[in-house]
């Protein structure tokens, strides 16, 4: 989808305000807008995209080399993202990559074996509270950010 079709997109169905309302920090108007149309799987498989983390004002995954375990930064994207959400690619989806063999072993580790580090949310939750939290307000808190 080019600039000039996502302009076009928001110049036909422009995002619609909410009414002001109050709140303990003054009167607030939330802005809704419209999902853009999701791409082809062939438009979306040529394409790089960037997740970002809006309530830190951040990129979520680190666009840079892990020389310690190495890591180039393709495959220290995607360690990030095994280790952020706690999961592994399976063996049936490696086997439709074009470019497995260049990240993962045949058991669908990463070739250089880098360790497993869990930086979940619940993870990060539980860490951030340092024994504050029970276990059903961490439970809790990471349902509500998932």
């Amino acid at each position: 989808m080019s600039t000039e079709d996502i302009t076009s997109l928001l110049i036909s169905d422009p995002s619609r305000r909410h009414d002001p309302e109050n709140s303990p920090d003054g009167m607030v108007q939330a802005a809704v807008s419209q999902p853009l149309p999701l791409p082809s799987f062939e438009d979306a498989m040529k394409s790089t995209f960037l997740l970002g983390d809006y309530s830190h004002g951040r990129l979520l995954f680190d666009w840079t080399p892990l020389p310690d375990y190495q890591l180039n930064e393709s495959a220290n994207l995607l360690y990030q993202m095994m280790n952020v959400t706690g999961e592994r690619f399976s063996l049936d989806q490696l086997s439709k990559g074009q470019k497995t063999g260049d990240y993962f072993n045949e058991n669908g580790h990463l070739l250089s074996l880098p360790p497993y580090v869990d930086d979940s949310y619940t993870a990060k939750v539980r860490k951030s509270g340092e024994g504050d939290l029970s276990d059903m307000e961490i439970l809790s808190t990471c349902q509500l950010l998932s």
